[in-house]
């Protein structure tokens, strides 16, 4: 996503309310506060409306409610974009148009500073230096003496010349030191010098789960359909296969673990752990690479394989005992297969959507399969690219979820958008996991299938299948809801898991 500044730079410093905003858009600007130092302004845009031309100081903008706008600079550029809510920044002297092309209410508090040396500096731009002139042709016979004049003498490289200056480093062909001689630390010389024989002699020790705090401060507003969010609180942290899972938890009793799907993270299931911490000891982790785990957008490890190996560690690491697993979608499968591989660890399992196209017949399986690979590839460059708002909307709008990507709440938006480079990771893999009837069959853990009354065909038949395989199984359908049943209808949701978890 672009920054906020890329919009708002244009322009030199300008005359202090030249064009006051608060004069020419008093329909959308009001004066909040003002003293001889500031003065705040608060800005707000209904979608479809515009603010026509004016100009701000140098000032600081905090953007309270978020939304789409087109802002027109005095050179005629036109930029749109996405802009979030909770965003902050310095921006210099501008004058320019801005209107509301999105289809929320835009909202932001502005303090301008007024003197000068409150402002930032000046953006002071230098001419380059003019080309060197051409040389002079000269005559070949000076020519040829002056370059006899210039050559160097050539001399034999003294030893102290040629010394390397780096610590720790030696000549060649000077023995090395005495035993006993102080080793440098990393902090003295480059790791780049370390030999490779010694490396390769001594490799690193398998990590173990290890399991530490970690404090995360989720976003304040509230989107939607989840009418409330966290407050701040203490996170924890478990480091397993060489990746850091953050997690928190809420309640005391036996242990229910959530495991979010493809675009989500702890955050998925803010609608569950308040009701579920009332019975329950609640765990809400963030698979490999979701926010706020680290990640670069350049992972290629991200398999069903590796979230599956993931989830047994992190439960290991629990110290816990069997646990209830809850899933949806892609964390939906890795769950199931979890209860297939280690069913020590499960007490009881929860499932929604878990996209085994391996349990559809043969001619949907493959059109399902030919869809993702499809999407995968359309999406992948995007989000490689540093435009992740085109490849996480466009998934987001094919998974034909309740809400197209331009109805849902901007913060909704946001959250999604933190989870990009996990999304472009899940597109180096795109294979289904291999889990048919067979498979199902050999899972004894009492199970619940969860499945939306708007859901796709595809998922109405994975659902009923999967339900029929189990070998100990219960489905209920959430009523008034899509593919996100713990989303669109969470009190039903969480009335009929906990209803299930209380036998169990």
């Amino acid at each position: 996503m672009r920054r906020l500044a890329w919009v708002l730079l244009a322009g030199a410093a300008l005359p202090l309310h030249a064009q006051n905003p608060v004069e020419v858009d008093a329909q959308h600007y009001r004066l909040e506060y003002e003293d001889k130092q500031v003065r705040v302004l608060r800005f707000r845009l209904a979608p479809g409306e515009k603010s026509p031309q004016h100009e701000h100081a140098a000032r600081i903008t905090v953007v309270v409610s978020g939304s789409r706008l087109r802002i027109e600079d005095t050179d005629g550029a036109i930029y749109e974009m996405t802009i979030y809510s909770g965003h902050a920044e310095r921006q210099p002297a501008t004058r320019h148009t801005v209107e509301n092309v999105g289809s929320t209410v835009y909202e932001e508090l502005t303090t301008e500073f007024k003197d000068a040396a409150s402002q930032p500096p000046k953006l002071v731009v230098k001419a380059p230096p003019p080309p060197p002139p051409p040389p002079k042709k000269e005559e070949p016979k000076k020519a040829e003496a002056k370059k006899k004049e210039e050559k160097p003498k050539e001399e034999k490289p003294s030893v102290a010349a040629s010394a390397p200056t780096t610590p720790g480093a030696q000549p060649a062909g000077t023995k090395p030191a005495a035993t006993g001689t102080t080793t440098p630390t990393p902090a003295q010389a480059p790791a780049a010098k370390v030999q490779p024989e010694v490396a390769a002699a001594a490799p690193p020790p398998e990590p173990q789960p290890i399991i530490k705090p970690l404090k995360v401060r989720p976003p304040e507003e509230p989107n939607r359909r989840r009418r409330k969010s966290f407050a701040a609180e203490e996170m924890s942290e478990a480091t397993v296969n060489n990746t850091r899972l953050a997690f928190m938890e809420q309640g005391k009793g036996q242990t229910v673990v959530f495991v979010h799907g493809a675009m989500g993270d702890y955050r998925t299931w803010q609608l569950q752990i308040p009701e579920f911490a009332k019975r329950f000891r609640v765990v809400a982790y963030s698979r490999r690479y979701h926010y706020p785990n680290p990640s670069t957008g350049k992972e290629e490890d991200y398999t069903y394989e590796a979230n599956v190996r993931d989830l047994a560690e992190f439960l290991k690491a629990l110290n816990a005992g069997p646990v209830h697993l809850v899933g949806h979608g892609y964390g939906a499968a890795v769950a199931t297969l979890l209860a297939e591989r280690h069913p020590e660890m499960v007490r009881s399992l929860v499932v929604s959507e878990p996209g085994f196209d391996k349990l559809l017949d043969e001619k949907r399986a493959y059109r399902s399969h030919w869809a993702r690979d499809e999407i995968y590839n359309i999406i992948r460059k995007p989000l490689s690219r540093q435009n992740p708002e085109n490849g996480v909307r466009v998934y987001h709008n094919w998974l034909a979820e309740t809400q197209p990507w331009q109805q849902i709440d901007p913060q909704e938006q946001y959250e999604r958008m933190q989870n990009a480079n996990a999304l472009r990771a899940q597109t180096v893999d795109p294979t289904a996991p291999a889990f048919n009837c067979e498979a199902a069959k050999k899972i004894k853990t009492p199970t619940l299938v969860v499945a939306g009354q708007n859901r796709s065909p595809n998922s109405a038949e994975i659902t009923g299948t999967l339900a029929a395989c189990l070998a100990n199984s219960e489905r209920v359908t959430i009523s008034e809801a899509g593919p996100a049943a713990y989303l669109d209808n969470a009190k039903e949701y969480n009335d009929a898991v906990l209803s299930f978890l209380g036998k169990h």
